[in-house]
């Protein structure tokens, strides 16, 4: 739960909007649930666009 979140192999648009919201360590991240994730600006189910 120490591990920081680069650990993940998120993209690095991913890992800046986590950061933005002052989450870095996998033990933060897990401490949210999917919805609460999923209401972050620029994160949600719309903006996985390619």
């Amino acid at each position: 739960m120490d591990k920081k979140i680069e650990s993940l192999g998120l993209s690095r648009r991913t890992l800046n909007i986590l950061k933005v919201e002052e989450i870095y360590f996998i033990g933060q991240l897990v401490q949210n649930t999917e919805v609460d994730l999923l209401k972050l600006p620029s994160l949600g189910k719309n903006s996985n666009r390619s």
